[in-house]
C-alpha cells in the first residue's frame, strides 16, 4: 500500500454550490481587508509624491555628505591620504544621509 494513493470520499462529493460559496466568501473577505487597508492608508493624511520623495532624499544625502566630509577630514587630521579621507567621507556621508532620509520620511 505504500505506492498507492488514497482519495477520500469527501473530495468526490464536492458540489458546485460549495465551490461558489467558498469563492464568494473569499472575495468578500479580500474586499473587506482591501477597503480597510485603503482607508487606514488615507487616514494618516500624509502623502508624498515620488518627486517630493526624490527631492527629500537628495537633500538628505547632500547634508549627510557634507557632514561626513567634515568629520572625515577632521578625523584624518591632514595625515591621511586623500583617497582614505574621500572613502571615509563617502561612508559617513552615506550613513548620515540615510539616517536623515529615514527621519524625514513618513
Amino acid at each position: 500500500m505504500y505506492g498507492s494513493l488514497h482519495i477520500s470520499e469527501s473530495i468526490t462529493r464536492l458540489s458546485v454550490a460549495g465551490v461558489v460559496l467558498w469563492v464568494s466568501l473569499s472575495a468578500a473577505l479580500a474586499t473587506v481587508v482591501g477597503v480597510a487597508a485603503w482607508s487606514a492608508g488615507h487616514a494618516t493624511g500624509t502623502h508624498y509624491s515620488p518627486a517630493v520623495v526624490r527631492r527629500l532624499e537628495a537633500q538628505a544625502y547632500v547634508r549627510g555628505l557634507a557632514a561626513g566630509s567634515e568629520r572625515a577630514s577632521w578625523a584624518g587630521g591632514g595625515r591621511a591620504r586623500p583617497g582614505v579621507v574621500r572613502r571615509k567621507s563617502y561612508e559617513r556621508g552615506y550613513a548620515a544621509g540615510y539616517r536623515a532620509g529615514r527621519a524625514a520620511g513618513p
